[in-house]
């Protein structure tokens, strides 16, 4: 599944849950993509779905540390997601 088809699946999910939500694809670098979207709406909290550690890939190790130095003024709740077998 490509970012674009999980994130129209997430939309969905919590539209079901009456949430008001919108989202967008954004760089391949998981940082300049939160960067460029903090800069574009200014979030007072962020929630973040990281991958559990034996499923995470190179760009996800260290990244939370990596988040929360870089944008520490801002509230972060953290998750993490079930590992699946779909790596797409």
């Amino acid at each position: 599944m490509h970012a674009d088809e999980r994130l129209a699946v997430v939309l969905d999910q919590l539209s079901e849950l009456g949430a008001a939500a919108e989202g967008q694809v954004g760089s391949d670098d998981p940082l300049v993509a939160l960067e460029d979207a903090i800069r574009s709406f200014e979030p007072d909290h962020l929630i973040l779905g990281l991958r559990p550690a034996e499923g995470s890939g190179w760009q996800e190790r260290g990244l939370l540390d990596r988040i929360e130095q870089r944008f520490g003024r801002i509230p972060i709740t953290v998750f993490r997601l079930p590992v699946t077998s779909d790596r797409t």
